[in-house]
């Protein structure tokens, strides 16, 4: 069943923003309306993420329209960015993790300037056998005998 703003429960995650996500500018002509299904999980993720709806805050107001930082919903995941690779939307090591997931340890490359010459010359031949460093063309200089 679609929310609507009269039949929404702003206490449950599942339904704080599901009425809001009716006929969403943007995904089509006139708006396109989320699953429910969809909207539901949006709308818990939302509130995990520590957001809170409008009209839901301003019930919660006192007479002089404030509330007390402790009324404020309460971010219960953060996004844990990926532990290799480009730190972009795109990349799924991305994750939605509890807020006391600590951060993993970040990979520590060697400080090529302290490896031995052995060391680098092992490193130059894994990445020419992975195929990152391609071998440079050697110009043949060679001396030919001309029959006249």
């Amino acid at each position: 069943m679609f929310k609507t703003l009269e039949n929404t429960d702003f206490d449950d995650p599942e339904d704080h923003f599901a009425a809001a996500l009716m006929n969403v500018e943007g995904l089509g002509p006139a708006g396109v309306p989320i699953p429910p299904a969809w909207a539901s999980i949006i709308s818990k993720h939302l509130v995990e993420c520590g957001y809170g709806f409008g009209p839901w805050l301003a019930r919660r107001a006192d007479q002089h329209g404030k509330i007390d930082v402790k009324d404020l919903p309460k971010q219960t995941k953060k996004l844990a960015r990926p532990p290799r690779g480009p730190v972009t939307n795109w990349n799924p090591g991305s994750r939605w993790v509890p807020m006391d997931t600590p951060e993993p340890e970040a990979i520590v490359l060697p400080d090529v300037d302290t490896l031995t010459d052995q060391e680098r010359v092992a490193l130059l031949a894994m990445f020419r056998a992975r195929g990152d460093i391609s071998e440079p063309e050697v110009e043949i200089n060679e001396a030919r005998v001309l029959n006249s």
